[in-house]
């Protein structure tokens, strides 16, 4: 039974523990790529605005019936995590994952909706993925 609880504390120790905190070097390159993936999505959402105001305008043409819903779930769920990794200055391990998640989901979400070109927009999650330089992140 000890050696099963053994097992269990050195699973759950390894799971908390950070092997990229103790490389300065892919910390640094981490906490560089969370901000640099939060403002890469702060300005996705000033495109998402921009692209409202031209619809809103008439030069674009999306039914508003897609148009509000795409531009008003886009822009928060991208800023929203985009302010707290800024916030928090990117030096908090989870960032990365809400940031690819929010990136994901948004990116889904409009290519559910939307039209056909949107399914261009689904490589911008596995750019920002490629920034970490993870294998586990950008193949799993």
């Amino acid at each position: 039974m000890n050696q099963l609880k053994g097992k269990f504390a050195t699973c759950l120790r390894d799971v908390f523990h950070d092997p990229v905190k103790n490389c300065e070097l892919f910390w640094k390159n981490e906490i560089r790529a969370n901000l640099l993936i939060a403002k890469t999505m702060l300005a996705a959402t000033g495109v998402i605005l921009i692209c409202w105001v031209l619809n809103s305008l008439g030069i674009l043409e999306i039914s508003r019936r897609y148009a509000i819903p795409s531009f008003l779930v886009g822009s928060v769920t991208f800023s929203i995590p985009a302010i707290i990794s800024i916030v928090l200055h990117g030096e908090k391990r989870w960032i990365k994952y809400m940031l690819l998640a929010a990136s994901t989901v948004v990116l889904a979400f409009m290519d559910s909706i939307l039209t056909y070109n949107t399914p261009l927009l689904i490589i911008f999650p596995v750019i920002f993925s490629c920034r970490y330089y993870s294998g586990t992140i950008t193949v799993r």
